[in-house]
């Protein structure tokens, strides 16, 4: 995988622009030189959107799955006991594990999404508010 040029911060228009569309940080380093932030607050901020960037959703989607399959199994447990009937549905458990993981990916990239944006604005309302 190779990485392009990085993204520099440094003014309201490159928030703005990042905001509209976070898919140029796909792949590149982000750079965070807004004037007023220290250097350690520029770093935290730029690892914080650099995360919330590349958030692919597989840990939610690991954590939904797991839960789903748990609480499925059990359930054909507690109903069929160590039966012939627990074996025929153990297909149904892992069917809905596999939605279940597929839901819990888009939930964590939406989450994700949502961070990004929510960083993103924290930072142009700093600019605004440091500004006035």
């Amino acid at each position: 995988m190779e990485i392009g040029d990085p993204v520099f911060l440094r003014d309201m228009n490159d928030l703005r622009a990042l905001r509209a569309n976070p898919a140029i940080l796909k792949r590149r380093p982000l750079i965070v030189d807004l004037p007023r932030l220290t250097e350690e607050q520029s770093q935290a901020a730029a690892e914080r959107i650099g995360t919330y960037a590349a958030e692919c959703g597989c840990s939610m989607g690991a954590r939904c799955m797991t839960a789903v399959a748990l609480c499925a199994s059990s359930w054909l447990l507690y109903r069929y006991g160590f039966s012939a009937g627990l074996l025929w549905r153990l297909p149904w458990t892992l069917l809905t594990a596999i939605i279940a993981a597929g839901a819990g990916k888009a939930i964590g990239i939406l989450r994700a999404r949502a961070q990004l944006g929510n960083e993103i604005q924290s930072l142009i309302v700093s600019m605004d508010t440091q500004e006035a």
